[in-house]
């Protein structure tokens, strides 16, 4: 719990600095200490009202955009990695597909997500990286939940970790397998919402903006891995990527050392 502490102090002080040098500069020139503005800068220089812009409010925004887009991301690129190392044919796949949709290497974020295959290989590694495994919480105030022949009376907190969705057989054959091809039909994706996953907004941790971030995040990062490094993987296995345990976010079993890889 100290690197939480930490972590929310860090998050107070960012919000403070940037509050305190609007102050003394001016809402034109509050950028200095930062190479780009920020989202903080635009929140204080926007007509939001004045609650909004609290220091409590904007440093509790630190906490989501950094908490909530890091940890999951980056366990999805690492993981997604991983199943492309271990399947050098969809790999092979993917490449082809980056090579011959981008051979300049200049496509731009529009640009990736028009892109069939690699579209495909981010929704199932997010399937299989899960997001968030623990079980959200719910409660219908005021009416019963009918759920097939049972009956749940309100005010039943009613909570399901992802993984059962996503390891469902009848939703995904072969779950437990990385097969970016079974997203390809998009006509049956827009049919069936059922057999989307469970990303964190849709689970309410955190908002579709930083969703849509986290998306973008990974279209641009995987084309960058796949293309410039030549990785193979080292003393690595599936259970480096297989939730054994569930700590909020999942983990692998408790021992491993993740996933490792050579740069050749």
């Amino acid at each position: 719990m100290g690197l939480v502490f930490q972590f929310q102090q860090r998050c107070n002080n960012i919000v403070e600095r940037i509050i305190e040098e609007q102050k003394i500069q001016g809402s034109e020139k509050t950028t200095s200490q930062f190479s780009q503005p920020t989202l903080f800068h635009d929140v204080l220089n926007s007509n939001l009202p004045p609650e909004e812009k609290s220091p409590e409010r904007l440093a509790q925004e630190v906490q989501v955009v950094i908490g909530a887009g890091a940890e999951t991301t980056g366990k999805m690129l690492t993981w997604t990695t991983y199943y492309l190392l271990e399947n050098p044919e969809k790999l092979n796949k993917l490449k082809a597909e980056l090579n011959r949709l981008d051979p300049d290497q200049i496509a731009t974020l529009i640009d990736f997500e028009k892109m069939p295959y690699l579209t495909c290989v981010m929704l199932e590694g997010l399937r299989l990286s899960y997001g968030v495994s623990s079980s959200f919480q719910r409660i219908s105030p005021d009416r019963n939940l009918q759920f097939q022949k049972w009956s749940i009376p309100a005010g039943t907190p009613v909570g399901m970790t992802s993984t059962l969705i996503h390891y469902n057989e009848q939703i995904f054959p072969d779950s437990h397998e990385f097969i970016p091809e079974r997203w390809m039909d998009q006509e049956k994706r827009k049919q069936n919402p059922s057999r989307d996953i469970w990303s964190p907004s849709r689970r309410g941790l955190v908002s579709h903006n930083n969703d849509s971030l986290a998306r973008a995040e990974i279209l641009l990062a995987i084309p960058n891995i796949v293309r410039r490094l030549d990785l193979e993987l080292y003393e690595t296995t599936r259970e480096d990527v297989t939730i054994a345990h569930d700590l909020f976010l999942p983990f692998a079993r408790e021992g491993r050392k993740g996933v490792r890889v050579l740069v050749r």
